[in-house]
């Protein structure tokens, strides 16, 4: 059986979250030099309906050292999104009541990846709290390959390899700064647990690095998301708390 990432909770049911440490390294020393600087390499750039992609490793060491590129995309909230149909199902399998608590409404949609990197030993299969989210306070619906973690319309568990789908449904005008909208939540990876010592893997340790985001426009322009800046433990980004 395949490993599993697990999700961290929505509005109301986010586990704590454990974190990584690590000593700090030492500053190099830099050696004058007379030579030309290096050419900077060129920001990447992402296509305007995305608002932000969110990158990062998680490594299994004290195990089989076993590496996973994990990736989350979140597009800029749509009326109607690319694939509404199974969408709209979705949330109503999960999700009681989300239609009359937003009749006014618009999609935020999350695509979130986790693939082991080349040469990499599978990552092990009860090593289960990596954990990923789209951390707001609406209802959002998962597919692809996932489990629920606490409940449905709540925390998924994606396998590792897998790639999963988050809809999360936003109240119609709202700002993006204000309460409930898309640069007022958190979004990122880190390592669940429940809060107790005991919740951990005894014989297995994850470490979650190279964190990195790239912003797309709207982002950029956002008073708030353009001066995110991935923490939280682990990888996170927005009203981490």
């Amino acid at each position: 059986m395949s490993a599993v990432l697990i999700a961290l909770a929505l509005a109301g049911c986010a586990p704590t979250v454990a974190t990584p440490t690590s000593s700090p390294a030492a500053e190099p020393t830099v050696a004058p030099s007379t030579s030309a600087p290096p050419t900077a390499t060129p920001t990447p750039t992402i296509g305007p309906d995305v608002l932000f992609t969110l990158t990062a490793t998680a490594t299994a060491v004290g195990s089989n050292g076993a590496k996973a590129d994990l990736v989350e995309t979140v597009y800029a909230p749509v009326a109607t999104t690319d694939q509404t149909a199974a969408d709209t199902a979705a949330l109503n399998a999960q999700c009681s009541g989300w239609q009359k608590q937003y009749p006014n409404r618009v999609f935020l949609v999350a695509a979130v990846s986790s693939t082991t990197e080349a040469g990499s030993p599978d990552w092990p299969k009860n090593l289960n709290i990596v954990a990923v989210s789209v951390d707001g306070v609406a209802p959002t619906a998962w597919t692809g390959s996932y489990l629920p973690f606490e409940a449905e319309c709540a925390p998924p568990i994606v396998k590792i390899p897998g790639q999963i789908r988050g809809v999360e449904v936003l109240a119609a005008n709202t700002s993006p700064d204000a309460k409930g909208g898309w640069a007022n939540q958190r979004y990122g990876f880190g390592i669940a647990s429940d809060g107790s010592e005991s919740s951990l893997p005894k014989k297995f340790h994850i470490t979650i690095d190279n964190c990195a985001i790239t912003l797309g426009p709207a982002a950029q322009a956002d008073p708030i998301a353009s001066k995110w800046t991935p923490g939280g433990g682990a990888c996170f980004v927005g009203n981490i708390g």
